[in-house]
């Protein structure tokens, strides 16, 4: 095993890395990293149960009237309002999170698909600086 030649990198083969081997690495990474975001959010989780009650804080109604019944709704539905209350803002912040990520993936992409040439393009400008 350590008898053999290691191969030399090449500007070549960091090229040919570089626009082929290391683009579906980025997306898989990256997808990782969605697929986070998204559970850290429990955006799914939150959007099933966008009506339900808080901490599912609910009261029985057990007879004594009409007052106590609608006591009783009074007091769900203001649970319910305060779960919707909660929840919604999460899942905007989730939501946010995952659309600044396609958005990043996108700058990231065109920054990685520019990055060899404006490295060349600064050498070259750096060596035309340093000949005056």
């Amino acid at each position: 095993m350590y008898n053999k030649e290691m191969p030399v990198p090449t500007i070549y083969s960091y090229v040919w890395w570089h626009y082929t081997v290391a683009l579906p690495q980025i997306f898989a990474v990256w997808r990782d990293l969605t697929w986070y975001v998204g559970h850290l959010f429990s955006i799914g989780l939150l959007l099933r149960t966008i009506l339900s009650p808080w901490k599912r804080m609910t009261e029985e109604f057990s007879g004594g009237g009409a007052e106590a019944f609608f006591e009783v709704i009074a007091l769900n539905l203001m649970s319910r309002l305060v779960g919707l209350v909660i929840r919604v803002p999460i899942i905007c912040i989730g939501a946010a999170a995952l659309c600044l990520m396609v958005v990043g993936l996108g700058v990231f992409y065109a920054v990685w698909l520019l990055a060899p040439v404006l490295i060349v393009l600064g050498g070259v400008q750096a060596s035309y600086l340093v000949v005056l």
